[in-house]
């Protein structure tokens, strides 16, 4: 993917998190955008399909997640470390 396709994405993908109710993340990403849009692709991505596909494509019902799925939450620190406390 080369770097206005991914700053394109980015932009459609923050918009989609602000509706949902992170526009907090969705803030961050843009503001993150010009330093590496690639890495930020990767990220923003990985958040839209935990936080908002989840939930839009299964129309607000249950979605399983699997081992893959918790390891990148955790990566992208969607879901906090077994026995962290912060």
């Amino acid at each position: 993917m080369d770097k206005e396709n991914a700053m394109s994405y980015i932009a459609s993908t923050a918009h989609v998190l602000s509706v949902f109710g992170f526009s907090n993340l969705a803030n961050l990403s843009l503001e993150l955008l010009r330093k590496d849009p690639l890495v930020v692709y990767t990220a923003i991505m990985a958040y839209e399909n935990y936080l908002v596909s989840g939930y839009s494509m299964g129309l607000g019902g249950l979605r399983l997640y699997d081992r893959f799925d918790l390891e990148a939450m955790t990566f992208f620190r969607i879901l906090r470390k077994r026995g962290s406390v912060v």
